[in-house]
């Protein structure tokens, strides 16, 4: 998944990533780590964050969240999951 957000040329070339991408791997680590949180099994955490969902248009929440606004809307599925509450 590493490469997903960062080609590995850029990878391997760079010592500091920008802001931008800086900000996306962030935001796609906390929604992991609420993903974690909420299954409490890391496989069910990482098959949740790879595989479409009904709620997200049938786009992953990885997909989804590569931009803010679209990461928030992934925060919001997995709290209403977390409450038992549906769309």
């Amino acid at each position: 998944m590493r490469f997903w957000i960062v080609p590995r040329a850029t990878y391997n070339r760079v010592d500091r990533f920008n802001l931008q991408t800086s900000e996306t791997i962030e935001r796609i680590a906390r929604l992991h780590a609420m993903a974690l949180n909420a299954f409490a099994d890391p496989t069910v955490a990482t098959r949740f964050i790879i595989r479409s969902h009904p709620e997200l248009n049938s786009h992953s929440p990885f997909d989804t969240a590569l931009t803010d606004l679209d990461g928030r809307a992934v925060e919001e599925v997995i709290e209403r999951g977390l409450h038992g509450l549906r769309a």
